[in-house]
């Protein structure tokens, strides 16, 4: 009900304002008629612009035709009209559709770019370790959301420590998951082997 609403409501202000407008209402008075089924059509939907559509042509029949008020209609300036105003409509609501649906895909790619942030971020060691005489520390800042670009510090069997940098060439997921994979290995490898 609240779309027929808008419609009714956008149509009306478009009477009022072409009428209350004197140079509106010396002009032919279809423009504001026509932002009005448009802006019902996006913002209301395919009904509401086709509600829009038709209260439109009995305004500009009822108080625009040579004789006012009497609502004569002329079938070939209706039907232009309402051709005009339902092709409005449909062109509307289908670009409102596409729009919603590339909306709703780029929010759903954004949060998972940003889940993806947020798991590589946590690869990154939280503190450096503490190594007598040396002061350490390390921070990543990608150019994306997500990058190839990776430190870690890894304890290793003997004691030691390793320090690891590296950097995929590229920003985006691509270059994430393949250092994700080399930093596993390391990982993995600096566990089970020992130098020399």
């Amino acid at each position: 009900m609240t779309c027929y609403a808008f419609a009714i409501a956008s149509v009306a202000l478009a009477l009022l304002v072409t009428q209350g407008v004197r140079p509106l209402h010396e002009q032919p008075p279809v423009l504001l008629f026509f932002v009005a089924v448009i802006l019902a059509s996006w913002y209301a939907g395919q009904a509401a612009g086709f509600v829009a559509s038709i209260l439109s042509m009995l305004a500009l029949d009822f108080f625009f035709v040579a004789t006012v008020y009497s609502l004569r209609m002329e079938l070939v300036e209706d039907g232009t009209d309402f051709v005009a105003f339902a092709a409005a409509t449909w062109l509307v609501t289908a670009l409102q559709h596409r729009w919603r649906q590339s909306h709703h895909k780029l929010v759903v790619m954004e949060r998972d770019m940003e889940t993806a942030r947020q798991i590589q971020q946590r690869m990154l060691p939280s503190s450096p370790p503490t190594l007598a005489g040396f002061d350490v520390g390390g921070a990543c800042f990608p150019a994306a959301a997500t990058g190839g670009d990776i430190f870690d510090y890894i304890s290793m069997p003997d004691g030691c420590i390793g320090i690891v940098c590296g950097d995929v060439s590229g920003h985006g997921i691509g270059p994430a998951l393949l250092m994700i994979l080399v930093h596993s290995y390391l990982r993995a490898l600096a566990h089970t082997r020992r130098s020399g």
